[in-house]
């Protein structure tokens, strides 16, 4: 009767040692398929992308605008030399690149407290 304990009781032993085993290799296997770290960077990287592509246009936008301004302004100051004789358009376009001018100057300051905020 020991005997047959004894044996019952290695067969239990064998048995559980083997369940854990089985355990332990499922496990790795489901850790290999679902690869976390491999989706994770792939997630991030999903997320990134749109968001490097919308500051890169936002800081194109922001500069775009008001180095055009800056230009147009130069040209028109480099072209009719600021003198009493300036007609009254040629006075109110400038006038009016000055204004465009410093309200773009304003929204770039907006958008880079907003980008830093």
């Amino acid at each position: 009767m020991a005997r047959t304990f004894g044996r019952a009781m290695r067969e239990i032993k064998n048995a559980s040692a083997d369940l854990q085993n089985e355990i332990k290799k499922s496990g790795l296997d489901v850790k290999n398929d679902l690869n976390l770290s491999t989706i994770i960077k792939k997630s991030e990287e999903e997320i990134q992308q749109p968001l490097d592509q919308v500051m890169v246009d936002i800081k194109e936008t922001v500069h775009y605008g008001s180095t055009n301004l800056n230009e147009a302004a130069d040209n028109i100051n480099k072209s009719n030399p600021s003198t009493n004789n300036n007609s009254k358009d040629e006075t109110e376009i400038n006038t009016i690149l000055n204004k465009v001018k410093s309200d773009s100057e304003k929204r770039k300051t907006e958008i880079k407290n907003e980008s830093n905020g």
